[in-house]
């Protein structure tokens, strides 16, 4: 929706991007922003911590922030990120097991875990891009190049291409061929790749362009 209202400037998409973010706090609604403010970021206490849902909704946010300025729907997405920053993330940049955010640090690495989602890995991935190209911060770099060198690529086969929809750290990775929804975010993560830095200077902090989308 965001993207629709930029190309063509109608507000009806920009109107159903605000639609979205009040059903959050519909009856039995995700109340995503108001958990996320009242927690402190805490994505495991928010909705049903489900990491690749909640991530792609935070993800929306920026870019609906980047368009209006409205702090309300950004400021709950920086504390998330700390959140996830600070307590859930692997040494391979990638987040949850079984498809949800688990308790601080608890971070299961084996096959039986389903830990590594591929959904998740690609969307932490766009999360800390788009928060890049806003700031500038190289946190946020750091980060997707961490999650993009390591756990992404780390999901294909490099004889055959295929993928893991979750990818163990410890264990035999359980490469596939086949679509599924994840398998099918690992290329395109893998698509995403930046291939070139340029910096764009902007008011303040200078800006990078990542070559991503």
């Amino acid at each position: 929706m965001t993207d629709l209202y930029l190309f063509t400037g109608d507000k009806k998409y920009l109107d159903f991007c605000y639609y979205i973010v009040d059903s959050y706090n519909v009856k039995d609604g995700p109340a995503l922003i108001k958990t996320l403010n009242a927690t402190d970021g805490r994505v495991d206490k928010t909705a049903n911590a489900k990491a690749y849902e909640m991530m792609s909704n935070l993800v929306g946010l920026i870019k609906l922030y980047k368009i209006t300025g409205d702090t309300s729907v950004y400021n709950p997405v920086l504390k998330s990120w700390k959140h996830i920053a600070a307590n859930r993330l692997y040494i391979t940049g990638t987040t949850c097991s079984f498809e949800h955010f688990k308790d601080d640090h608890v971070l299961p690495a084996g096959v039986n875990d389903h830990m590594g989602e591929g959904c998740v890995t690609t969307t932490w991935i766009q999360m800390n891009y788009q928060l890049l190209l806003l700031s500038g911060k190289m946190q946020y770099l750091d980060e997707l190049e961490r999650g993009a060198y390591n756990h992404l690529m780390g999901a294909e086969n490099p004889q055959t291409g295929c993928v893991s929809y979750y990818t163990p750290l410890e264990g035999q990775k359980p490469f596939g061929c086949n679509i599924t929804c994840c398998m099918s975010s690992v290329p395109r993560g893998i698509a995403m790749i930046p291939h070139e830095y340029d910096p764009i200077q902007g008011s303040g902090d200078a800006h990078v362009h990542v070559a991503m989308e």
